[in-house]
């Protein structure tokens, strides 16, 4: 069986936060992305959705317990990859400056 290897990379940050699997990209983005975005144990701050990009670098035979690197990693399409079974549309948001500043009176 082969099983898809990911890099969680920070774009702002430009470091590899970790290394992970998945079957598929959907499932990789299912049971990876709340863990990412925010997990009280694990990840306090959280990490935006713009900051965060899964990227597909590899493939694990697990037959023969060796890695094949792609020659062109792919950048997965978070939003595209998963559905995500809401009533609304999961999508990107840009804060205006009035929600900026209401939320720095709290």
């Amino acid at each position: 069986m082969i099983i898809k290897v990911y890099s969680v990379f920070d774009s702002v940050s430009k470091i590899e936060r970790r290394i992970g699997f998945g079957n598929t990209h959907g499932a990789f983005v299912r049971d990876n992305l709340p863990i990412d975005i925010y997990n009280q144990q694990t990840n306090p701050h959280g990490l935006p959705l713009n900051d965060l990009q899964y990227i597909y670098i590899a493939d694990y035979e697990t037959d023969s317990h060796k890695f094949t690197n792609l020659e062109n990693p792919v950048v997965v399409d978070i939003l595209k990859s998963y559905n995500f079974g809401s009533e609304n549309q999961a999508q990107r948001e840009t804060p205006s400056q009035a929600d900026l500043d209401h939320s720095v009176e709290k």
